[in-house]
């Protein structure tokens, strides 16, 4: 056998043997050869596991802004609209965010909870989605009655809206501040009396007098009064006048109390103490008068 010959020899040896060793490590691919260790072409396969999150984020709400000045007055014996807005963001777009979930109230101690939430109150209406801002945010814009009896002082503003998920967003950190106003008002500004002879005491007037708080100072506390100023009625010319002396209020209209200067807790004469001839005009307070600031009781 020639030389060239017994190298071919070998090389063919060598070659199958190499082919033997890697049929057994190849073959763990089961789809690449078949069970008589045959090539097939077909690409190998493996098992994978995927999980997929959908997004179900919360939306948060930031700072809530007053649409007016944050010192409130109150309307005289009406309402004042409040007006604030306040914006809700969704990392998931504001297409995620409920344009109709947007609610509002506003809270102080003792105070009545005024609202605007139609989650509790049907007829409310709710805050108004106005418009969007970027791509994530949308602004809303509320309003709120306050009162005229609603206490000074400082108030909390509480807003809360969801995203079509039913995630809620809240935010009870903004707050505002109500001024305190006194205000009073009479209903009449004359008031008769009956037929007066000469000597005659304690005629009752035939007019009652009405005093209404129409503000929220509520004016029960210690010192707190209603002050009243009478004048001595002197005529054009002559020597006759009617001192105001003459004169006395009561708070109870009942049995002629508010002539009864003995009920010193009730009943207010006119008295100028100062003067010793007492024909001076008078002005004081009027004893056992209270007047809170609320729906009811306030005159």
């Amino acid at each position: 056998m020639s030389k060239s010959k017994k190298e071919v020899i070998v090389f063919l040896l060598i070659l199958f043997f190499f082919i033997f060793l890697a049929v057994p490590q190849v073959n763990s691919y089961p789809r690449l050869f078949n069970r008589n260790n045959e090539i097939t072409g077909m690409a190998p396969t493996q098992t994978a596991s995927i999980s997929i999150t959908v997004g179900n984020n919360a939306p948060v709400i930031g700072n809530v802004t007053l649409d007016m000045a944050d010192s409130v007055s109150i309307v005289e014996s009406g309402n004042r609209t409040l007006l604030f807005s306040f914006l809700v963001t969704d990392i998931e777009g504001a297409g995620n965010i409920d344009n109709t979930s947007g609610v509002a109230n506003i809270s102080r101690g003792g105070e009545t909870t005024r609202h605007n939430d139609t989650r509790i109150y049907a007829t409310d209406g709710g805050c108004k989605a106005i418009n969007s801002y970027g791509t994530l945010s949308i602004n809303f814009s509320c309003s709120i009655p306050i009162v005229f009896y609603d206490g000074a002082g400082v108030w909390n503003i509480s807003v809360s809206a969801k995203d079509n998920n039913n995630n809620y967003a809240f935010n009870t950190t903004a707050t505002f501040t109500l001024q305190e106003s006194t205000n009073i008002a009479i209903d009449v500004n004359t008031f008769a009396f009956s037929a007066v002879t000469p000597d005659q005491r304690n005629v009752t007037s035939t007019t009652l007098i009405l005093v209404n708080n129409t503000g929220n100072d509520d004016l029960t506390g210690t010192g707190e009064t209603l002050n009243i100023t009478a004048v001595t009625l002197v005529p054009a010319s002559g020597t006759t006048f009617i001192p105001a002396s003459n004169f006395s209020m009561g708070t109870v209209y009942s049995n002629s109390d508010e002539c009864d200067t003995s009920l010193v807790t009730t009943t207010t004469r006119f008295t100028n103490t100062t003067d010793a001839a007492g024909y001076s005009n008078f002005t004081g307070a009027l004893v056992g008068t209270t007047l809170p600031a609320q729906a009811t009781g306030n005159t």
